[in-house]
């Protein structure tokens, strides 16, 4: 990958929403670094029309009592590119893994 389209991915990719589904709401963090917290079923319309980063797709849609829709998922990220280690499918684990800070709030 050349330099010019590594940096055009990254432009991209720093384009591209973020969400984790709770219980009872979602955080929806945009490429503009505001963070909104959202009704499960508005989070839901939102990420099918925009498709957003998740950690464990399967769960997320689960979440949001809506079928799976297109999505970049980080857990499988990280499980293509190290295969052989273990994570706790969930965005708690996946930093932990990463040896990134533990969310301790949704919203982070």
């Amino acid at each position: 990958m050349t330099a010019r389209t590594f940096a055009r991915a990254a432009e991209i990719v720093a384009r591209v929403p973020a969400l984790a589904a709770g219980p009872r709401e979602a955080a929806w963090a945009g490429a503009d670094d505001r963070t909104e917290m959202l009704p499960l079923a508005r989070a839901a319309a939102r990420a099918r029309a925009e498709a957003p980063f998740v950690c464990h797709l399967p769960a997320a849609a689960r979440r949001l009592k809506c079928p799976p829709f297109a999505a970049f998922d980080a857990l499988e990220l990280f499980a293509f590119v190290r295969p052989a280690q273990f994570c706790v499918p969930t965005p708690r684990g996946l930093a932990a893994a990463a040896g990134l800070a533990e969310p301790r709030t949704l919203a982070e």
